[in-house]
């Protein structure tokens, strides 16, 4: 699903307003972050993909790739679904995707006939390799107008929010 998302953020005013609206209790600047970190996050996965459409793959089928890549043995689906934690059938659609354009093979599993391993094919592995070099370079290129120390700060609350986030994924909301 498509993610939609207001461009502009709202002023200070506007969330002020829309608090009086509704009669809502709290900050405003707790609002004003939620929507920066909303906003920031839909425009970096914009720029990844759009990055990655460049080469007819998307962040996922990256993930992916780079995974397999690493494995001399291949994975099975059940494995890739555990290390990149989303669904049996998202990855089944990012494998299909990946077969079709030749990047990996399936392989029968020799232990068992009923599941299959797959394994990164020498033009996903030649396709990752190259790819590796540029991401780095786009990665690097991006966070170099932050300090040493915003770099830290940045990652240590990212790793606190995403420890946050796990608590309320376990719990709802009403």
């Amino acid at each position: 699903m498509a993610k939609v998302f207001n461009k502009e953020l709202l002023s200070k005013e506007s969330v002020l307003e829309h608090m009086e609206k509704y009669k809502l209790g709290g900050s405003h600047v707790d609002i004003l972050l939620h929507l920066s970190v909303r906003k920031f996050t839909n425009e970096f996965d914009t720029v990844l993909e759009d990055f990655f459409a460049q080469w007819g793959l998307s962040g996922s089928r990256f993930v992916v790739l780079s995974l397999l890549n690493e494995s001399s043995e291949g994975m099975t689906p059940t494995e890739i679904v555990k290390k990149v934690g989303v669904t049996n059938a998202t990855v089944s659609t990012v494998l299909s995707h990946l077969k079709s354009a030749g990047l990996v093979q399936m392989q029968s599993n020799a232990l068992d006939n009923r599941s299959y391993r797959i394994q990164i094919s020498e033009q996903g592995k030649s396709l990752v390799n190259d790819l590796q070099q540029l991401y780095h370079d786009n990665t690097t290129r991006y966070w170099s107008y932050f300090s040493e120390d915003e770099k830290v700060q940045l990652t240590q609350m990212f790793t606190r929010m995403s420890q946050i986030l796990s608590v309320f994924a376990t719990k709802k909301a009403y």
